[in-house]
Order: C-alpha cells, then sequence, then structure tokens
C-alpha cells in the first residue's frame, strides 16, 4: 500500500533524532535566559563580587551560547526541510514529497473533514425531511378511502412508489461519495503518521 525506501546512513543524526532534539531548544534558551545580563557595578566590581570584564566576558559568551543554539535550530530545521522536499513516500497509490505530504495534512485535510462532516449534516436532514413528507403522504392515501374527489388522484397503489421515484432526493449517491471522502481522509490520517515515522528513522541529515 505504500513504500519505504532505506536511506543511506552516513551521517550521524536522524531526522527522528533532529526533531526531538529540536523539542527541547526552547527549554533550553529559556534555562539560559535565567541568568542576569545586566548588574550593578561599584568601583570596578559587580554585586557579586566579579571584576567587570570578567562579568562582560562572562555575558558575552551566554549570549553567543543563545545565539548559537538559536542559529543551530534554524540550520537544523532547514535541513529537515530540505530533505522533506526530496524525500518521496507513497499514500493510497499516490505518490507525493513528505513536505506535500505536510501540506496537505496542515491545509487540504482539515478543509476535507469539514466538507465531510457538512455533507453528513445535510445528508441526515434531508432524510429526515423526505421522511416526514414520506409519512405525511401516507396518511393523505389512507384518509383517500373515503373517496373524496378531490383526493381521486391519492388512490392509486403506485402513488407511493412514484412519489418515492420522483420526489427521494438523490441522497443515495450523496451517500456514496460521503463514504469516499471518509475513506480518503480516515487512510490517510491512519498511514501518514506511520510512513512519516518510519521514514524519518530511516532519513539522515
Amino acid at each position: 500500500m505504500f513504500n519505504i525506501k532505506e536511506a543511506p546512513q552516513d551521517n550521524n543524526q536522524s531526522v527522528t533524532k533532529a526533531l526531538s532534539r529540536l523539542k527541547m531548544v526552547d527549554a533550553k534558551i529559556t534555562d539560559k535566559m535565567t541568568d542576569r545580563f545586566v548588574t550593578i557595578v561599584k568601583q570596578g566590581m559587580t554585586s557579586d563580587g566579579k571584576h567587570v570584564k570578567d562579568h562582560h566576558d562572562q555575558v558575552h559568551r551566554k549570549l553567543k551560547s543563545i545565539r548559537d543554539i538559536i542559529e543551530q535550530d534554524y540550520n537544523t530545521r532547514n535541513e529537515i526541510a530540505k530533505k522533506n522536499a526530496e524525500t518521496v513516500i507513497e499514500i493510497g497509490g499516490k505518490k507525493l514529497t513528505i513536505a506535500e505530504a505536510l501540506l496537505y495534512r496542515q491545509y487540504q485535510l482539515p478543509r476535507l473533514i469539514l466538507l465531510r462532516d457538512r455533507l453528513i449534516s445535510d445528508s441526515f436532514k434531508i432524510k429526515q425531511d423526505y421522511e416526514m413528507e414520506y409519512k405525511s403522504y401516507e396518511k393523505k392515501l389512507i384518509a383517500s378511502n373515503l373517496n373524496n374527489e378531490d383526493s381521486k388522484h391519492l388512490q392509486n397503489p403506485d402513488m407511493l412508489a412514484f412519489f418515492e421515484k420522483n420526489f427521494k432526493p438523490s441522497y443515495t449517491e450523496l451517500d456514496k461519495y460521503i463514504e469516499t471522502l471518509k475513506a480518503e481522509i480516515d487512510y490517510f490520517e491512519q498511514e501518514f503518521d506511520y510512513i512519516l515515522s518510519t521514514k524519518n528513522s530511516t532519513t539522515f541529515l
């Protein structure tokens, strides 16, 4: 149903490991920013007893460390994005890059889900309306046994069949479309995460 090719493992970091490390970036930056970068200086000494030059050197090292983390985060994400644009997967017989599949999941899938839910709601409502109309017509047909001249057209035994054939909404085709749409959505949601997880573990930066 889908195809996954092993990636060459000549580098030391898989996409899976890189993504795991990226999750810790914000925590690292926050931790480094808990220190004070500005302090009061009196007679060439800081409030914690350090020489001004030593304090400045320490601050610059911390700032550089933070900037290095931010830059490394960007570079790693950029490398992952490049791999996603190059790596082809297959879902439901359709070939697309991981980048394309991620875009599909982010933008197309929510819209398809919205469409599915709207169609299900409309289909349910029209079926209810139809059942009410059908029962109302059926009651009129039964009441026509009084042989009221105004209701002679209701006495034909084929009229209920005629009503169903001509007035029944075309929700049968709609239901088929809904089922196809649901299958498309469900398959993508179930398979893509597995494919992506497997592919990321065998793709190296």
